[in-house]
């Protein structure tokens, strides 16, 4: 192998295979420090999932903050008792322990649960948070730089 060359093993199925349409990896310490390398993978979705799955929007555009505490509690909250006003989980339970299958009651709890995430999404909006200032993403990037270039020294390693 020259050293050039990195090889990188992924465990998958192998039916999985023909829906790869690219593969590489990060460079080092590109969005943490370490001497370890980030890899991907992109799949063709469709011949992944058999349907192009929906689009997200961008974080700028998204509701709810999975990092910020207290507006994850505003969120599970406002789901909860959506889901309790609609007797949700009683609904469910008499589904699960029903022994012939009821599909338009799968139906209504899948609508009911989708309901609650828009409810519970909508008492959780705030206000637009503008994007790092070119100047502070330049500092946040040189200084990313200089703790690789440490680390590259203290650890002897070409990164």
């Amino acid at each position: 192998m020259t050293p050039n060359r990195v090889l990188i093993n992924v465990l998958m199925s192998p039916q999985l295979t023909p829906a790869i349409k690219a593969a590489g990896y990060d460079p080092f310490g590109i969005r943490i420090l370490s001497d370890h390398r980030g890899y991907f993978i992109d799949f063709d979705t469709t011949a992944f999932c058999g349907y192009t799955p929906t689009k997200l929007s961008t974080n700028r555009h998204r509701d709810v903050r999975s990092t910020d505490p207290p507006q994850l509690q505003t969120y599970l909250i406002a789901k909860i008792q959506y889901l309790k006003g609609h007797k949700w989980f009683e609904r469910l339970d008499a589904l699960m322990e029903s022994a012939d299958p009821n599909h338009d009651a799968a139906e209504a709890l899948d609508r009911d649960l989708q309901g609650a995430s828009w409810e519970a999404s909508n008492a959780c909006r705030f206000s637009y948070r503008s994007p790092w200032s070119p100047r502070f993403a330049n500092a946040w990037a040189k200084i990313n730089f200089y703790k690789l270039a440490r680390s590259q020294k203290v650890n002897n390693q070409d990164y």
